[in-house]
C-alpha cells in the first residue's frame, strides 16, 4: 500500500477500510508521511447514526428502527473493538479528514463488483 500511495497526488486517495484498523494503523506509524497523500479515511465502524442520517434513512424506507446498537455490545462496533489501539492511532492522526460509516448503512448497501474490478495499480 505504501509504494501505491508513494505515485499518487498529495490529497487524492480516500483509503477505505472495511475491517479493523490494525493495518491503517501501522501504515500511518511506520510512514507517516504518507497523510499528505490521503484526502480522508473512511472506516467502517461506528454503531450510532446521527440524527440527520438516521432521518433521512427512515425517510426513505432504507433502514427500519433499530439503530445504535452494535454488532459486540450496546454501543461497540466489531472493527473499532478489536483493536481500538490501531484506532486510537488513526483518529488522532493529524490532517486527515475521518468519515465513520455505522454499521447499520453497510446492511443496506452493496457495492458493485465493478467498481473494484479495475484498480488504478
Amino acid at each position: 500500500m505504501y509504494k501505491v500511495l508513494t505515485e499518487c497526488e498529495p490529497h487524492s486517495v480516500s483509503l477505505v477500510a472495511t475491517a479493523c484498523l490494525t493495518n491503517v494503523a501501522l501504515l500511518l506509524s511506520v510512514y507517516p508521511q504518507v497523510v499528505e497523500k490521503l484526502e480522508q479515511i473512511v472506516i467502517l465502524g461506528e454503531a450510532d447514526l446521527s440524527p440527520l442520517l438516521l432521518a433521512v434513512l427512515l425517510k426513505c424506507g432504507i433502514i427500519g428502527g433499530c439503530l445504535g446498537i452494535g454488532n459486540t455490545g450496546p454501543v461497540a462496533e466489531f472493527n473499532i473493538q478489536i483493536d481500538p489501539e490501531a484506532a486510537k492511532i488513526v483518529f488522532e492522526t493529524p490532517n486527515v479528514k475521518i468519515v465513520q460509516i455505522p454499521l447499520e448503512v453497510s446492511l443496506f448497501f452493496k457495492s458493485s463488483l465493478l467498481f473494484f474490478s479495475s484498480p488504478p495499480f
